[in-house]
């Protein structure tokens, strides 16, 4: 595919209600689903101040930014995706590996950066599957965003093997209470620290 990493990101996302604090607490920044993507290192307590930087980015460079006002019309929109999906025959897409920089470097797994700053819930309920976009699934999510999440209970337990076969860290919780207290567990780490990290590895920001 020779599709830009950073424009697929942006154009296979859709944020929504990015003003409100309510879905900005509520959903652990996922209404920033858009700047969720393009830094999964950076802490979502810093998403509604990054998300106008991309949002005008995206204006000036002419890349499409997909955007709902309220969460009724995003739960709307992922509807209606997952009616078109069922009526075409063939829907598979696959991104490009990120590339290095011009020095050949990435200072840490892109993979393994996504697995580990993410948190799947529940992976086995329909419901959750149905009402999130599979969103539950949120390590596949930013691993695969081509593909289309119809699919994601079947990848999440090949993801979930290689994880132990390779020793990444892989981060769940049986239900969404879990995890949302797991969360709000979280935000309250990142108020009791002087210093904010902005990467999940303790070792890179505290040196």
């Amino acid at each position: 595919m020779t599709q830009d990493w950073t424009e697929l990101q942006i154009q296979t996302t859709q944020d929504y209600a990015t003003d409100s604090w309510f879905f900005n607490v509520f959903t652990g920044g996922l209404n920033h689903q858009t700047t969720h993507h393009l830094f999964p290192g950076v802490s979502q307590i810093y998403y509604p101040e990054i998300t106008p930087i991309v949002r005008e980015a995206c204006k000036e460079f002419g890349v499409r930014y997909n955007y709902k006002d309220t969460f009724f019309q995003a739960l709307g929109s992922q509807i209606g995706h997952l009616k078109r999906l069922g009526q075409q025959k063939d829907e598979h897409k696959f991104v490009d590996w990120p590339q290095p920089d011009a020095n050949g470097k990435i200072n840490r797994d892109w993979a393994e950066l996504q697995v580990e700053s993410t948190l799947d819930y529940a992976t086995d309920s329909w419901f959750f599957n149905v009402v999130t976009g599979a969103l539950n699934h949120q390590t596949i999510h930013p691993l695969f965003p081509g593909v289309s999440q119809i699919y994601y209970p079947q990848i999440t337990p090949i993801v979930r093997e290689a994880c132990k076969e390779f020793g990444v860290r892989y981060n769940y919780k049986d239900t969404f209470f879990q995890a949302l207290g797991a969360h709000i567990g979280h935000l309250k780490r990142l108020g009791q620290d002087k210093e904010k990290p902005i990467v999940t590895r303790p070792e890179v920001w505290k040196g």
